[in-house]
């Protein structure tokens, strides 16, 4: 079967949509070996073509419009049996008796304007999402809480929605994590201290100030101990951020990596005291799943996401919590090394639940069905 695939996410510095398509393309093969995957987007992607990968780019600096007005012309070009959306979004001339489905990731453009990159990305997402949805001859949810999420907005029965959870590389597992290569790792990222971690593109919704403000709460002798890092690259709307963190009394404690290569971040989080992960809003929350397979405690908002992925093998304070609160939980790992030992083996034992390799069958289950 011939298959198309929205390709925007699989840049050189992706984020969490960009793994997901990068862990399924890799897999699919074993699935449906004889699959034709035609991959289009709007710039050069970074992902190793083989047999049975095609790769057809339009180049555009403006990847959503073009995607969303323009890219039908290339797909309908190329003749595939069906067209899967991977990023919440279907083009929106693709002929209507055209089959195809999408992913949906989250839907965080209805939750505030400022937690989306742009008005423009905000505004095409509020107008061609419910097009996209009742244009899909199939919807694929990462979670259940996204798929609750489109049965309230969009009135879709939950029945209707195939809801299929992400899984874990097994880069980030730490029984094969080598500590020479840990060590080497830290080296070259000036990690020389014990750290607590965040990791996660810098944007309003990942609450990052709470943090910054619970460490400046620990008593001294731990913000003297301690290093605070962030990983993860620069997002949108950070002037807040970047100006707290100027005036910010700790600052020298602090840490900003930028973007991290997945093979150094599971170093990264095979040495950490702690995963901190204070978003306000996810749509599945993979850091936590990397982490807790790396043996690194998290605590964690508690999110109805987060929850779904962390279970009762992480730390979760409500959404209300003051940075007095997450001080007082961060303070309680770090100074408690059985508390730490129970949060590391339980979050390892959690992680082993989600799977790669059944996301891809899945996924390649529900793609067939509409292509028969």
């Amino acid at each position: 079967m011939k298959i198309g695939i929205d390709g925007r996410s699989l840049t050189q510095r992706k984020a969490g949509v960009g793994y997901y398509l990068s862990e399924i393309i890799s897999r699919w093969s074993h699935s449906c070996p004889n699959d034709n995957l035609q991959i289009f987007s709007n710039q050069a992607i970074d992902y190793p073509l083989k047999r049975g990968i095609e790769h057809h780019v339009n180049y555009n600096t403006f990847g959503l419009p073009w995607y969303v007005f323009r890219s039908h012309k290339n797909i309908i070009q190329q003749e595939p049996n069906i067209f899967w959306g991977a990023q919440n979004l279907l083009p929106r001339y693709l002929p209507k008796n055209f089959p195809a489905a999408i992913t949906i990731h989250d839907c965080v453009h209805l939750q505030s304007l400022k937690y989306s990159p742009s008005l423009v990305h905000n505004l095409i997402h509020r107008y061609y999402f419910p097009k996209s949805i009742q244009r899909s001859f199939k919807i694929m949810a990462v979670s259940n809480f996204v798929a609750d999420e489109i049965q309230k907005y969009f009135d879709i029965p939950h029945s209707s929605i195939e809801v299929i959870p992400l899984g874990v590389n097994p880069i980030f597992l730490k029984d094969g994590i080598n500590s020479q290569k840990v060590s080497d790792t830290r080296k070259r990222y000036g990690l020389d201290s014990p750290y607590i971690l965040s990791v996660g593109t810098l944007e309003p919704r990942k609450n990052l100030s709470i943090l910054l403000h619970a460490f400046s709460l620990l008593p001294p002798s731990l913000q003297n101990k301690y290093q605070l890092v962030f990983a993860g690259k620069k997002g949108w709307r950070q002037r807040k951020f970047t100006k707290y963190l100027k005036s910010y009394e700790a600052k020298s404690q602090v840490k900003i990596l930028g973007y991290v290569p997945r093979q150094d971040l599971a170093h990264i989080y095979s040495a950490a005291q702690v995963l901190v992960f204070p978003s306000r809003y996810e749509g599945f929350g993979l850091p936590l799943l990397e982490a807790m397979s790396a043996g690194c405690p998290v605590i964690a908002c508690r999110t109805a996401a987060v929850q779904e992925v962390a279970s009762t093998a992480a730390i979760l304070l409500s959404p209300l919590s003051s940075a007095e609160d997450w001080s007082k939980s961060l303070s309680q790992v770090l100074e408690s090394s059985s508390l730490k030992e129970n949060l590391r083996m339980s979050g390892y034992d959690q992680a082993q639940k989600f799977s790669w390799d059944n996301c891809v069958r899945k996924t390649t289950e529900v793609l067939h069905s509409i292509g028969q």
